[in-house]
């Protein structure tokens, strides 16, 4: 007999009770292996179980995560489908494997095209290398946050805010683009707001401040340092430390207003002492504006510092003039009064005593004094005193005898019956339309001359000013630098007689004497002045101009028709000469300057390759009439290789299009005298000796020698003309594009 017995987990122990050894002792040996064996097959039933078990829950707990995966992936896949915001999936070659539909509407691709493209293709703000580099340290740190600038299919730049995450398992990047076209726009609104504000400022001579009152610190602006002619560097005074910028009773005057406004929460003005560092003192208009805080206590105060020193000494100047005018007008021989023009109405009449009574033969006055019907009184007309208005003002110490004659003066801040007057088209601030206005005409001084004006060009260069572009312009300001007419004026010592037909260009001074000027380059002088901008221009009947920077126009052709030739041909020249003697020249932007000097390469044996902006077949044809062999758009690249390139148009996207259409050791002219931002571009398009450069201005020997080539060339300007009430509209024919040739206006029109 033998019994098994089960003896514990997860082994199974075999004992044997045999009750007669020796019967069964020959079959021990079989019945240990065959218990070993069931052993064995037991083992492996319970660990096959076991393993059972375990795969049914790993597979459940896959099969969760499965669907977890797979509704986390429709989540993920829903949010690339509806972001705002564009999403990109790259490799490690910066190829695109996926774009959602935002990075496709934001680039303008198809999400087929997107597929498979390099992220180079479509940036413009940063080059190969520094793409290579950015991957670099990508890896590296595993995320980047940066901005750059894209470029879309039709060829247009923009800003965009960049983040990339890299997936290290995959070696694949994950790259999130936001067109931030917005915010930049809306900081370059602030930029310019405050370089207006600060411009403002410097016309004015208003100097604002800030003080915090919890800290004591005090903000300054960088006019009221000039003011106070104060080092920046320094930082501006603290509260306290104020007592040394003003006298002793101004300071006093000061606290005893900061301290009103502090009490009160009312704003303060009054006129004080300012002293600058070298002790000079300056009048000053000093205000001052509380600003409370949630508990209505005054914690900040915000104030302005005007110097007004030049306004009281011509106060001081015009008052000196009034008493010198009041005691020369009491004092003079004969009774005078002084009347208004339109209503005859007396203002004053001087104490001269009254001189005899006149009688009249046959008068039918009182004891035969002459009569004279009362009327309005007029420059120069005489009236008796007996005039109830003079007799209304006529000092009653004074006998006012009937028939005392009054001379009636005309004031000189009056308009005078015969004051000559002119019509001008006047910009009174940046990006607001001409205003015409009736003005005195000038007057010439020694070495200058008043033109009346035959006809002026409008240029380019009046719409960047018209929109702020060039910010330094004085205002009121007549606009207009291509003029021709005819001198109507000549200041001792001008170098032109009345008679004699001129053209006044952009460069309307200079100082002719510094480094630039004496090696007669004054168009880089640093006192040039211009027509137009600095001086009144064109744009009216007459304009002022100095002599020595006019130049003699000879008789050949109309007014109007060689106005244009004023800027566009003398600046379009400059630029042409600084081409050098290139067979193939390539013109960007088909305006007037353009349609001059491709007259001028063309009869001198040059190819001229117009490019104009895309989709003007008008312009291209206008361009091929005037000898153009080859016209086409400015996204074109040129048939030929160019040896020379002038860029008119005011667009820096075209200087790479440019420098990629030149071949080695080319000349890429910029003639503008503004221009958008230049992009970036890769060096190799300016390696191999090309060489870029502008155009400042144009100097007397410009003209002299422009005008003696035109003379030898059959130039043919286009032209149309406006009157000159119509500059507003003729100005917006330029911003649209919609001239072919140059707009002129006509004064006498």
């Amino acid at each position: 007999m033998f019994e098994i017995r089960h003896l514990g987990e997860p082994q199974a122990a075999l004992c044997f009770e045999l009750a007669d050894q020796a019967r069964f002792s020959p079959y021990i040996p079989y019945l240990q292996n065959l218990a070993f064996m069931l052993g064995v097959v037991l083992a492996e039933r319970l660990q096959r179980e076991q393993n059972e078990r375990h795969k049914a829950e790993l597979d459940a707990l896959v099969a969760v995560r499965t669907r977890e995966l797979a509704a986390s992936e429709i989540r993920a896949r829903s949010m690339l489908r509806t972001a705002l915001d564009g999403v990109w999936l790259v490799d490690s070659d910066t190829c695109m494997l996926e774009a959602n539909a935002a990075a496709c509407a934001m680039l303008g691709y198809r999400p087929e095209e997107l597929l498979g493209m390099r992220v180079a293709a479509i940036e413009a703000g940063d080059s190969g290398p520094a793409i290579e580099t950015r991957g670099l340290r990508l890896r590296q740190d595993g995320c980047d946050l940066f901005e750059s600038r894209h470029r879309r299919k039709d060829g247009t730049v923009f800003p965009v805010e960049v983040s990339i995450t890299h997936l290290q398992e995959l070696d694949q990047s994950v790259v999130f683009i936001r067109d931030i076209t917005g915010r930049k726009q809306a900081e370059d609104r602030l930029l310019r707001s405050q370089a207006m504000l600060a411009r403002t400022e410097g016309i004015a001579q208003v100097g604002s401040w800030e003080w915090d009152r919890a800290t004591d610190a005090v903000t300054w602006s960088d006019e009221l340092f000039r003011i106070l002619r104060r080092d920046p560097a320094e930082g501006a005074p603290s509260y306290a430390q104020h007592a040394a910028l003003y006298p002793p009773d101004d300071l006093a005057r000061l606290q005893q207003a900061v301290a009103a406004s502090l009490n009160t929460g009312q704003p303060y003005e009054l006129e004080l002492r300012a002293l600058r560092r070298d002790g000079e003192a300056r009048v000053c208009l000093a205000r001052g504006v509380p600003e409370p805080d949630a508990e209505g206590k005054v914690s900040r105060m915000f104030g302005s510092l005007q110097d007004i020193t030049g306004q009281k000494q011509a106060e001081g100047r015009l008052r000196e003039s009034e008493e010198r005018f009041n005691r020369a007008f009491q004092f003079m021989p004969v009774a005078a009064a002084i009347t208004t023009l339109a209503e005859g109405r007396f203002l004053a009449v001087n104490r001269h005593p009254a001189p005899p009574a006149r009688h009249a033969p046959g008068g039918s006055g009182p004891a035969g004094h002459r009569q004279e019907r009362p009327g309005r009184a007029g420059p120069g007309r005489l009236l008796p005193l007996r005039h109830p208005a003079a007799q209304a003002v006529h000092d009653p110490g004074t006998p006012a005898l009937p028939g005392t004659p009054v001379k009636v003066l005309r004031h000189s801040g009056w308009r005078g019956a015969y004051t000559r007057r002119m019509l001008a088209m006047v910009l009174e601030a940046p990006r607001t339309p001409l205003r015409p206005v009736r003005r005195p005409r000038p007057r010439p001084g020694p070495g200058w001359i008043v033109v009346r004006v035959g006809a002026c060009g409008v240029c380019r260069t009046d719409l960047h000013i018209l929109d702020g572009e060039l910010a330094e312009p004085r205002l009121p300001l007549v606009l207009g630098h291509e003029i021709v007419g005819r001198v109507a004026e000549a200041g001792p010592g001008a170098r032109f007689e009345p008679g004699q037909r001129v053209g006044i260009p952009w460069l309307g001074g200079a100082c002719l004497a510094c480094a630039p000027c004496l090696a007669g380059r004054e168009n880089l002088c640093d006192a040039a002045r211009f027509t137009g901008y600095h001086l009144d221009g064109g744009y009216a009947e007459y304009v002022l101009a100095d002599a020595r920077f006019a130049l003699p126009l000879p008789e050949r052709n109309t007014d109007v028709a060689d106005a244009p030739l004023l800027c566009a041909g003398l600046i379009g020249h400059r630029a042409y000469r600084m081409a050098g003697p290139a067979r193939r020249l390539g013109i960007y932007g088909f305006g007037a300057a353009a349609h001059i000097i491709a007259q001028v390469a063309a009869q001198e044996g040059r190819e001229v390759y117009a490019f104009t902006r895309p989709g003007d077949a008008a312009g291209q044809a206008f361009a091929r009439s005037l000898g153009a062999v080859w016209a086409g758009d400015s996204t074109q690249p040129a048939p030929e290789p160019l040896e020379a390139a002038l860029i008119f148009a005011p667009v820096g996207a075209l200087v790479p299009a440019a420098l990629r259409a030149t071949g080695k050791g080319g000349t890429v002219v910029c003639a503008g005298i503004h221009m958008s931002d230049i992009p970036a571009f890769p060096y190799r398009l300016l390696w191999g000796e090309r060489m870029l450069r502008s155009v400042a201005n144009l100097t007397r020997q410009d003209g002299a020698d422009f005008f003696e080539r035109a003379g030898r060339l059959a130039i043919r300007t286009s032209v149309e003309p406006f009157p000159l009430r119509e500059a507003n509209e003729a100005l917006r024919r330029l911003r649209e594009g919609t001239l072919q040739g140059a707009a002129v206006l006509v004064p006498q029109a």
